[in-house]
């Protein structure tokens, strides 16, 4: 793989994770829908199991849309990301990366 399509792969998945944990400290159901694929996406959670995204968004705006009894947020969070660690892999057929 050459050295430029690793570095724009790394580069793309940064700033998915970075739209990821924006969209979740704003409580954003939909910023954090747009960060997964459209159609066919499976999450796996190992021993919790697997879900898919759509169901993961539910899940994300019970938990981070729920208020307190004071009518603030039930859920206080803020994500920080630093040293990643990406694996991009080296596609067969020699073209653009596709999985890390």
């Amino acid at each position: 793989m050459q050295f430029e399509q690793e570095f724009r792969a790394r580069q793309a998945i940064e700033q998915l994770k970075h739209r990821y944990w924006r969209a979740c400290d704003a409580k954003d159901p939909h910023a954090f829908r747009a960060c997964f694929v459209a159609r066919g996406g499976v999450l796996d959670f190992g021993p919790l199991g697997r879900t898919d995204p759509d169901t993961m968004v539910g899940i994300f705006g019970q938990i981070a849309l729920a208020t307190a009894s004071d009518g603030g947020p039930r859920v206080l969070d803020m994500h920080h990301g630093l040293m990643p660690s990406i694996a991009v892999e080296d596609p067969a057929d020699g073209g653009a990366p596709r999985r890390a």
